[in-house]
């Protein structure tokens, strides 16, 4: 499960939002112009407990808002962009899903998402 909480992760929480470009429009993408793996995701390392992890930045916009289970994964519900990392209520452009949940708005929804624990 990926808990973030903003006082305990304050210092991680800052190193993200440093690669993190919002757009001039209200409306507008919020992008991930950090490290970008082969799938066209971004990334980025957590040390956490002494262990590291690679944690998708759309993943951890979201959990600043709600923890996120095991098999939950992200889907850019607006845009359709994998860098986007825009998370907030009421105006952001991703939400929490499963695999098991079909999508309203195409087929192969669902497939690139993995599940991530962290303590």
């Amino acid at each position: 499960m990926l808990r973030v909480d903003a006082t305990v992760h304050a210092a991680e929480v800052a190193r993200v939002t440093r690669f993190v470009v919002r757009g001039p429009d209200l409306r507008d993408c919020w992008l991930w112009v950090g490290a970008i793996a082969d799938d066209g995701y971004g990334r980025f390392w957590l040390n956490r407990h002494g262990h590291k992890h690679v944690v998708r930045p759309h993943r951890y916009a979201l959990a600043r808002n709600l923890p996120l289970g095991e098999h939950d994964i992200v889907m850019h519900e607006v845009c359709e962009l994998p860098l986007c990392v825009r998370a907030e209520a009421g105006g952001g452009h991703l939400e929490v899903g499963t695999q098991a949940q079909p999508r309203p708005d195409g087929p192969g929804w669902g497939t690139r998402g993995a599940p991530l624990v962290l303590p």
